[in-house]
């Protein structure tokens, strides 16, 4: 690897602190859980690598740091708040912070750094926790992969999605780390390149997802229909409705149904954020159409002044400007009727595979508390 200029990290680093983690940390986690680890064996002997793995929950982090053969540098999420109960572990090991929904060329510059002095990177490429079922890659470990010639290596960790709670309650649940063999650098021609790469960053995240156990696999790939709505009702002290629904398009309540449906992203800005919307994730219950308003304006707030890109980044520029639309809207009616109540009735309907029978849930559950 060249070294005929300065890099913004110099690896490996916190040699110390990162050895001694690990010296607690395998047991720890083997102690809490019945983590089966397989092919080790895929592991490359030298060079620089990427490892790359499913992210449903907190945990793969750390076992993606614990249990790789040598120090890895793990690109985290950096537009968010921490939470205060891992923030000063993540501070600890010193991971790269990275800035998503956003072109974030310095994090990227300090991945690049490490690989070329023949370093080990790890990330998830989907992005973020927000979603248990498939989603589409980042672009970001085909250009790193591309650009430092470095092989991936897939890993998929099973059992993770409510494996704290459980362990919280002394229940040992069983993990899983399985090792896929590495894939080869990623390469592009220059006609279509950023297509190209996101083929490629699609298809490193499809081999992640074949490593997962068989029925977590099966999970992802269970729902071959879906469709959201939401009825957001005004009612006077009486219950006398005054407004059927303040949605008045289609789109607009869709859309605020699928983001009723992540309820991660609403509890995270309540509580990383320390920004008042929980009037906006309380369903099927009457609100005071005062505490729904401040609701609706902290979060409309929250995506004009703090994040532009915090819905757009996950389902998209058109779905998440119709969810911060529909916001507005709840919040605009509601200043209209100071004295009523506000009632929000998402509905989620959906179709299984090999089924024939149509599910209804109007009770969303947020599946990442832990």
């Amino acid at each position: 690897m060249s070294s005929s200029r300065s890099y913004l990290i110099q690896y490996p680093r916190r040699q110390f602190i990162r050895y001694f983690m690990r010296f607690i940390f395998r047991p720890l986690l083997r102690l809490c859980f019945r983590l089966e680890i397989t092919g080790t064996e895929n592991w490359p002997k030298q060079g620089n690598v990427l490892v790359v793995g499913n992210h449903s929950a907190y945990i793969e982090a750390a076992l993606m740091t614990a249990f790789t053969p040598k120090l890895i540098e793990v690109l985290t999420a950096s537009d968010v708040p921490p939470n205060p109960a891992t923030d000063w572990l993540v501070k600890l090991y010193a991971e790269i912070p990275i800035q998503r929904g956003k072109a974030d060329r310095k994090a990227l510059r300090m991945a690049l750094d490490v690989l070329e002095q023949g370093g080990w990177v790890g990330l998830f490429p989907e992005g973020g926790i927000w979603e248990t079922r498939k989603r589409t890659a980042q672009t970001g470990v085909a250009w790193l992969s591309m650009k430092a010639n470095a092989p991936v290596v897939p890993v998929g960790f099973g059992g993770v999605v409510g494996a704290l709670t459980q362990m919280v309650r002394l229940k040992r649940p069983r993990l899983t780390m399985n090792i896929g063999q590495p894939l080869p650098p990623v390469t592009v021609t220059p006609k279509n390149k950023q297509a190209q790469l996101q083929a490629a960053a699609d298809e490193i995240l499809e081999t992640v997802y074949r490593l997962l156990p068989e029925a977590e696999q099966a999970e992802r790939n269970k729902i071959v229909r879906e469709d959201y709505s939401a009825v957001v009702s005004i009612q006077d002290v009486q219950g006398k409705v005054l407004v059927e629904n303040v949605l008045d398009t289609d789109e607009l309540s869709a859309a605020f149904g699928q983001l009723a449906f992540t309820p991660i992203l609403l509890r995270t800005v309540n509580k990383n954020y320390k920004t008042y919307v929980k009037p906006l994730m309380t369903h099927n219950v009457a609100i005071p159409t005062a505490e729904m308003q401040t609701a609706c304006d902290n979060m409309t707030r929250h995506l004009s002044e703090v994040d532009q890109t915090y819905l757009i980044f996950r389902f998209g520029k058109l779905m998440g400007d119709q969810m911060a639309q529909a916001i507005a809207q709840i919040g605009t009616y509601a200043a209209q009727y100071p004295n009523a109540t506000v009632t929000l009735q998402p509905k989620w309907t959906y179709q299984l595979r090999d089924e024939d029978q149509i599910y209804v849930d109007t009770q969303p559950q947020d599946t990442h508390k832990m």
